[in-house]
């Protein structure tokens, strides 16, 4: 695939169900991955060209041949998307951030320069084409390649350094042995996922182990995960190309006496460090005025119209028509709305039945005698009691919830009416 750089053009088309196992570098972007970036870049063109559809709820009539999707929107897009390669698993590769470039990127010299010497293959993982008169069936030798970046938890080394390490060794494969991927799967024990990891590395190599937080991995572990990751490293081959990477927050002479082959210790910045980190925000970023609302930078791409501008107004779309159900269909719906009426009955036939058996309401259960209160029906326009309401339910009359409330608030109501000097307790006003 190297000579393929010169020929242009060329598109490298490929399927697998063994992700992990292809070179990082011919994996950043997949199928779906470009498919994803095509919908993102859509999206980007129909925001650009129609951001009022942003500021109501209601559909509106769009001109679609008037969105053009252009490079801008790609490279939205692009920024947006995030490979599968990453999705899949915790990818701990990044490159060095410009902001800690100052502090960090001499330490990130360094440390390359050493691990070409430790770890010849990543001297030539970090070549982006074979050097004229470089042999191809000449293979570099290394003698256990172990490396450990120690120094104090606010140091980075865990959080820029090693990822920058790993994203300057991309070609190789690199296998995460922390404590998300040893506990963090109940289907196997964390002594079946060492040994995955170390299997995967021996297959994959060149390859690299990468181990953040070692001192907090070696502490949480129990003996029969720290006897299986020992045996398990001293199983590798003395001259095998797999390069064991950890990171620890503490000063190495303080961890337990292991062979950690290399170690760097990370040193506080010096003053030329830091007035290079600080450089760009004090002179430079401060000294800038304040962006115009008339006026934007022209670093920065420039904003979507504001709804609050003259912005195209667009009809509202039609509603759809409806669609016409089968005969089939229309039963089906008639059984189910059937099956839930009668779940109502049930449990409104239960709750008035429960009401009648109550001593308290007995004065409701049946309705008020005309003969003994003749006058009921001259105040009272709409009479009702418990025992009506179970015979509006066996005859179906309440569909739903509120026509049988309405109906049982009418029973306190009427009582209120035809008694208005007592009050709902029975004490009078």
């Amino acid at each position: 695939m190297d000579g393929f750089d010169s020929r242009g053009e060329v598109v490298v088309i490929g399927a697998t169900n063994r992700l992990d196992s292809i070179d990082p570098a011919l994996r950043r972007y997949c199928g779906a991955d470009i498919r994803a970036v095509c919908t993102e870049a859509a999206l980007c063109a129909l925001r650009r060209r129609y951001p009022q559809i942003y500021a109501t709820s209601q559909k509106l009539l769009l001109d679609v041949s008037s969105i053009s999707v252009s490079s801008c929107d790609f490279v939205a897009a692009m920024r947006k998307m995030k490979p599968a390669s990453q999705r899949s698993n915790a990818c701990p590769t990044k490159p060095l951030s410009t902001v800690v470039q100052p502090l960090l990127g001499d330490a990130l010299y360094r440390i390359l320069e050493v691990l070409q010497k430790l770890f010849p293959h990543a001297e030539q993982g970090m070549k982006r084409k074979r050097e004229p008169g470089e042999s191809a069936v000449k293979h570099p030798t290394s003698h256990r390649p172990r490396m450990l970046l120690a120094g104090r938890s606010d140091s980075g080394q865990t959080s820029h350094l090693a990822p920058a390490i790993l994203h300057a060794l991309e070609r190789f494969t690199v296998h995460s042995l922390d404590s998300a991927v040893l506990f963090g799967f109940s289907c196997t024990s964390p002594e079946e996922a060492c040994a995955q990891v170390f299997c995967e590395a021996k297959r994959t190599s060149p390859s690299i182990i990468y181990i953040p937080h070692i001192q907090q991995w070696w502490d949480t572990a129990g003996p029969a995960l720290k006897a299986s990751f020992l045996s398990l490293l001293g199983s590798i081959p003395s001259f095998s190309p797999i390069l064991l990477l950890a990171t620890c927050s503490l000063p190495h002479q303080q961890l337990d006496p292991e062979e950690y082959g290399e170690i760097y210790t990370m040193t506080v910045p010096t003053r030329q460090e830091r007035t290079e980190f600080f450089k760009d925000l004090i002179l430079n970023q401060a000294a800038e005025p304040p962006l115009s609302k008339n006026k934007g930078s022209p670093n920065l791409p420039a904003p979507l119209p504001s709804v609050t501008q003259n912005l195209e107004i667009l009809p509202v779309a039609p509603l759809p028509p409806l669609r016409q159900m089968s005969e089939q269909e229309r039963l089906r719906l008639e059984e189910q709305e059937e099956d839930v009426l009668r779940e109502l009955r049930l449990f409104l036939r239960n709750l008035t039945e429960r009401l009648m058996l109550d001593r308290r309401f007995k004065a409701f259960t049946k309705p008020v005698d005309i003969e003994e209160v003749p006058d009921y029906l001259i105040v009272i326009q709409k009479p009702m009691d418990l025992s009506t309401l179970l015979s509006n339910i066996d005859e179906h009359k309440y569909v739903t919830v509120n026509e049988f409330m309405s109906d049982a608030y009418l029973i306190w109501q009427n009582a209120l009416e035809y008694n208005p000097d007592r009050d709902p307790e029975g004490g009078t006003k």
